[in-house]
């Protein structure tokens, strides 16, 4: 029974390790429907893959309201899980949003992990990578309309410890669009009858516009990745100038990666805090393998140029030697290293205030390590 595999379900949705495994199947699910590789719209899908990885038998399925008809429906396929009203939830259950506003809007299915009261719970899902916050309420986002939960399910201790869940506001991807999804799978696991998605614009609708914004009031951000007039860092909310890389597209607030010159990619995210963010998960990979100090890192961000110009720029701006080592959790040396280095990229001065920085720099930091 369904019941049988909560206990292995919330422990899948409350490891960063585990929702990274989870989301790449999720995403290459996407990617064979012919939407790409991406977490964009991939609630549902992401949910389908936590569920099967748990033992529970549910089909890949990419549509959110199709997903929790599958598990709550009154078809024949159901798996007939109860409905719960919302305050009433507790770990295990499945949450589901859905807006009936005409053209449909956003909708959302997610896991609880952990139930904080009865509007605030703890998370897993497509839109960050680790165990996160959010509300039944919305609060910004779509509100949840009702619960799932396995039939018969025995009470349990819904206080969990876990490690790595950070603050609500750090991983504000938005809910989406997943109506016009079509599905691989019929209810009972076999091939879809229906034709595949294409990649053509008008079979799977309009991508979803980025939402350009500062995730810190007041901050600055750049809503156009394209305005020549600014230097690339800065049009492209990524005031490190990290080049595409496959990790990237995990990211939160992940955009596209673009040739901004001859062979040279950079990423755009929609808020520079989300570039912050990249810079310091690089970091995180070079001290990883024992690059830690200003040379090291500048040398290895360099990829076999001279770059003794750069360092010696960021000694001067910061004070720091060469062979000084950069702490990963002190934001102060952080903040300066960083506006010295965005500086350097951009041949001016960041127009990021130190807040944006340092949200940035919360907003990557976990206490198990990588995006993904």
């Amino acid at each position: 029974m369904d019941k049988d595999h909560i206990d292995e379900l919330i422990e899948l949705g409350s490891k960063t390790k585990s929702i990274e495994r989870v989301q790449d199947i999720a995403a290459k699910a996407m990617e064979r429907a012919g939407l790409g590789y991406t977490m964009h719209n991939a609630c549902a899908a992401t949910l389908s893959a936590f569920l099967d990885e748990s033992g529970i038998d549910v089909p890949m399925t990419l549509g959110a309201g199709k997903l929790a008809m599958r598990l709550g429906g009154n078809d024949r396929g159901s798996r007939h899980w109860k409905r719960i009203r919302v305050g009433e939830q507790r770990a295990g259950d499945v949450g589901v949003t859905f807006d009936n506003t005409s053209p449909a809007g956003a909708d959302h299915v997610y896991l609880v992990v952990e139930r904080v009261d009865s509007d605030k719970m703890v998370i897993a899902d497509n839109q960050a990578p680790k165990p996160h916050t959010r509300y039944a309420s919305g609060r910004g986002r779509t509100a949840t309309e009702y619960f799932l939960r396995a039939p018969d399910e025995d009470q349990r201790d819904e206080r969990l410890t876990i490690a790595g869940i950070g603050d609500e506001d750090f991983y504000p991807w938005d809910d989406e669009d997943t109506n016009q999804l079509r599905e691989p799978f019929e209810d009972d696991g076999t091939p879809s009858r229906k034709k595949t998605v294409s990649k053509k614009k008008d079979e799977i609708g309009e991508k979803r516009a980025p939402n350009y914004r500062s995730l810190v009031p007041d901050g600055f951000f750049s809503s156009n990745p394209f305005d020549r007039t600014k230097p690339v860092p800065i049009r492209c909310n990524n005031p490190g100038a990290i080049n595409g890389a496959t990790w990237e597209e995990r990211s939160p607030g992940y955009v596209d990666t673009v040739e901004t010159t001859p062979g040279n990619k950079t990423t755009i995210f929609e808020a520079p805090e989300y570039g912050v963010a990249v810079w310091w998960e690089l970091l995180r990979r070079y001290a990883a393998s024992g690059v830690t100090t200003v040379g090291g890192i500048i040398n290895r961000y360099g990829g076999g140029q001279d770059y003794s110009n750069y360092i010696r720029f960021v000694e001067r701006k910061t004070g720091f030697e060469e062979g000084h080592k950069i702490p990963l959790d002190d934001d102060a040396t952080l903040l300066a290293f960083g506006k010295a280095m965005f500086q350097y990229e951009a041949g001016r001065p960041t127009p990021l205030n130190d807040d944006q920085i340092v949200y940035g720099l919360r907003l990557a930091r976990t206490d198990d390590g990588a995006i993904s």
